[in-house]
């Protein structure tokens, strides 16, 4: 029968050896208290294992053993090296163990060495349960009124049902940018939403008409804004188009397109918007 000793950092076994400092005899030749601890050359230097002894450990080392002395018989020992204590908390689902569910705590030594807790390895396993559901609470008291909402104060609308009908925002004789529609929706806060929808026509070298739609917007916050944006004029060029928005009654949109980098070489297009509301 053999016995495990683990030897860990928190289960260390402790030689005490026998003997003179001046290298005398290791065999001990008398009956020891229990739990004493001694070294020897040869496992026929055991000394009888008797009640008085019993618990306690012996070293051989001519072959390198462990014995314990345990009812009035030496019994060799099996150490352990570097088994480490480990515990594995889960989650337990709701049943026996735990009506409300918990946690499972198990423990054990890792004799493997791979770092978990194998199945076969726990030597303990307790639970932490959850406990049953509290009564309600008492309603807590009404809160405070929150703030008013972003309400719409005023829309404005420019709007034309046919592009020929309305000036054009042109940057020269073969290119213009026609604006159909303009929505300017003002809201509680001050801030608003401009939104443009239009169209830009161009003819080509070839006398071919060209035409592309747009939509563009933007949100503001203020008396006027001021924005710029890209508009396809043909298949392989832009325009900018600048829109100017005043924000008083009746809003007033001003428009103009630039090709070169100098809006200041052509003149506003100005659109007044109507209020609907």
């Amino acid at each position: 029968m053999k016995t495990k000793i683990f030897s860990t950092t928190t289960l260390m076994v402790i030689l005490v050896a026998c003997g003179s400092g001046g290298g005398g005899s290791d065999v001990a030749t008398s009956p020891q208290k229990a739990g004493y601890s001694i070294s020897l050359q040869q496992l026929s230097d055991l000394p009888t294992c008797t009640a008085e002894m019993s618990g306690s450990l012996a070293y051989i080392k001519a072959d390198k053993s462990f014995w314990v002395c345990s009812e009035l018989a030496w019994t060799q020992a099996e150490v352990g090296q570097n088994a480490t204590k480990m515990v594995a908390v889960a989650d337990e689902t709701a049943g026996s163990n735990c009506t409300n569910g918990g946690k499972s705590i198990e423990t054990g030594f890792d004799e493997n060495k791979d770092s978990k807790l194998d199945t076969a390895e726990i030597e303990t396993t307790d639970y932490v349960c959850n406990g049953d559901k509290g009564d309600t609470g008492t309603k807590g008291d009404k809160g405070e009124t929150g703030e008013d909402g972003l309400k719409i104060s005023e829309i404005w609308i420019f709007h034309t049902d046919t592009f020929g009908g309305q000036p054009d925002v042109a940057e020269e004789s073969q290119s213009s940018v026609r604006i159909g529609t303009i929505q300017l929706v003002k809201f509680s806060d001050g801030s608003g939403f401009l939104s443009v929808n239009g169209n830009t026509i161009d003819w080509d070298t070839g006398s071919n008409l060209q035409d592309f739609d747009f939509t563009v917007s933007a949100l503001f916050k203020g008396s006027s804004v001021e924005q710029t944006y890209i508009v396809k004029v043909r298949s392989f060029a832009t325009m900018r188009l600048r829109l100017k928005v005043n924000l008083s009654s009746p809003s007033i949109v001003k428009a103009v397109v630039d090709n070169d980098g100098n809006f200041s070489d052509n003149t506003d297009t100005t659109f007044t918007l109507t209020k609907q509301n």
